[in-house]
C-alpha cells in the first residue's frame, strides 16, 4: 500500500494597508494674540482667515514610524518640515487656512523592500 500525504498551503492574509487621514485640528488666528498660528518671525506666513487651524494627521496600520511631509495649494499657512509619526492622531505645528487642499505623504523604508507608503488630503474650508 502507498503512503498518503496531505499538504496544505497556509495563506497568510495581507495586512491592511497603511492609512493617512488629514484634518483641520485646533483653530488658530494670527489676528488674535491668544490663538497665534505663526510662531516664527515671518509675517508672510501669518494666517488670519476664519478657517485657519493646525493640521491633524491620523495614521493607521503602520508597522513602524513614518516620515510625513505636507503640501498645500489654494490657501495660506506654513506646512514646512518633516514629521516622524507613529499610529494614532497627531496635532502638528503646521497650520493652514483660506481654502484649498492640504496633502500629507508618509512613508518609511523602501517600498520594494517591505516599507510602506500612503497619502491623504483634505479640502480646507474657506
Amino acid at each position: 500500500r502507498g503512503s498518503a500525504q496531505k499538504t496544505a498551503a497556509r495563506q497568510v492574509p495581507e495586512p491592511p494597508p497603511a492609512t493617512v487621514v488629514v484634518e483641520r485640528g485646533r483653530p488658530c488666528n494670527d489676528d488674535n494674540p491668544a490663538q497665534r498660528c505663526n510662531t516664527t518671525a515671518q509675517p508672510s506666513d501669518d494666517c488670519s482667515a476664519e478657517s485657519c487651524g493646525f493640521v491633524r494627521l491620523t495614521l493607521g496600520n503602520w508597522r513602524q514610524a513614518a516620515t510625513c511631509t505636507l503640501s498645500g495649494n489654494g490657501g495660506t499657512g506654513d506646512l514646512s518640515g518633516q514629521f516622524e509619526l507613529g499610529n494614532g492622531a497627531h496635532d502638528l505645528r503646521a497650520y493652514w487656512g483660506g481654502g484649498g487642499r492640504v496633502t500629507a505623504e508618509c512613508s518609511w523604508g523602501r517600498i520594494l523592500g517591505g516599507g510602506q507608503s500612503a497619502s491623504g488630503s483634505v479640502e480646507w474650508p474657506q
